[in-house]
């Protein structure tokens, strides 16, 4: 059976036909949001940042410098000088530590990233809230920093009594009932950050 789900591939129109194939108006579908959904907002993308802390680096550590450095040139220099982690999956956290050592530091780039007055919701975001609206959606997880969702359900959504309840901290996630009738969201990150601390 698994094999099978592996090879199973849906259309636009059965995506649509599964989500409101539900019973008395209520959602039984919730969405991932991960990187890459706030860029068209004005955030950064994790491969973006990734690509500016590599080129700082360089630019700080290399004594003869190119002005303008090829991705190759870059990733040679920062190998050869020990400033690449072993580890091409942990680019992020490895340089995203290298250039802020201090947790505070990482909180307040993190901060300066979404307070930016160039962050604005998208269209995106705008749709989302009304998939919600029509009840096809109403649970919301997401490993994003932003709070771009929950602005967007103040900005776009004309239902008051529609404001999502918005669960960051562990303890809070794990005893969240998925019942309620408010819109959901769940921000993983901060689940995921101490569970990435305690291996």
């Amino acid at each position: 059976m698994f094999n099978k789900l592996k090879e199973y591939t849906i259309s636009q129109n059965d995506l649509f036909r599964f989500i409101n194939n539900r019973s008395a108006n209520i959602a039984n579908f919730s969405m991932l949001l991960g990187a890459g959904c706030s860029i068209s907002s004005g955030i950064m993308s994790a491969n973006q940042l990734v690509n500016k802390w590599k080129l700082e680096l360089y630019k700080e550590k290399c004594i003869n410098a190119n002005d303008s450095p090829s991705n190759e040139e870059i990733e040679s220099f920062l190998k050869d000088n020990s400033l690449a982690p072993d580890n091409i999956e942990n680019q992020y956290s490895f340089y995203f530590e290298t250039r802020y050592p201090l947790e505070k530091q990482r909180v307040i780039f993190i901060e300066n990233q979404i307070d930016n007055e160039k962050v604005c919701p998208s269209i995106g975001y705008a749709c989302l809230v009304e998939i919600a609206q029509k009840k096809f959606i109403d649970v919301f997880f997401t490993t994003n920093f932003d709070d771009l969702l929950n602005e967007s359900f103040y900005i776009f959504d004309n239902q008051e009594h529609r404001r999502p309840l918005v669960y960051f901290e562990d303890s809070k996630i794990l005893t969240a009932s998925l019942n309620s009738s408010r819109i959901k969201i769940f921000k993983l990150h901060e689940l995921f950050s101490k569970l990435e601390m305690a291996e």
